[in-house]
């Protein structure tokens, strides 16, 4: 029996996608990162999930840009670099060991990095 990745069809592989991953939300929020976390899909295109690709869209920008640059494999991620009291929306994306890629999960956010320490506190 062969995968539903790599069925033969007159003579051309199929590639299957994964389903996007799921839940996805935020964990954590600093005024230069934001933490995310998610489960991984439920249907994974009949080929094992290899990596995710994370997306950010900042502000009012329409446009989407990856938010990391090496392959993530962990079903948690810290998106580093942003700018305090930017404003900014996330979703994920599921990559297959066949290299199919899912459709994009549910967006999360928006969401501003802020510092949630605040001032110190001085007891005199």
């Amino acid at each position: 029996m062969k995968s539903l990745a790599t069925v033969s069809y007159y003579g051309f592989f199929l590639c299957v996608p994964a389903e996007p991953p799921i839940n996805l939300r935020i964990s954590d929020i600093t005024k230069h990162s934001i933490s995310l976390a998610w489960q991984k899909p439920n249907y994974d295109g009949g080929s094992s999930i290899n990596g995710y690709i994370i997306e950010k869209k900042e502000g009012v920008n329409a446009r989407w840009s990856k938010a990391n640059l090496t392959n993530v494999t962990d079903t948690r991620y810290t998106v580093t670099g942003l700018t305090q009291d930017e404003t900014y929306e996330f979703r994920v994306m599921a990559k297959n060991a066949v290299g199919s890629v899912s459709n994009p999960s549910m967006v999360v956010g928006p969401a501003t990095c802020v510092d949630t320490y605040g001032r110190p506190l001085f007891i005199i």
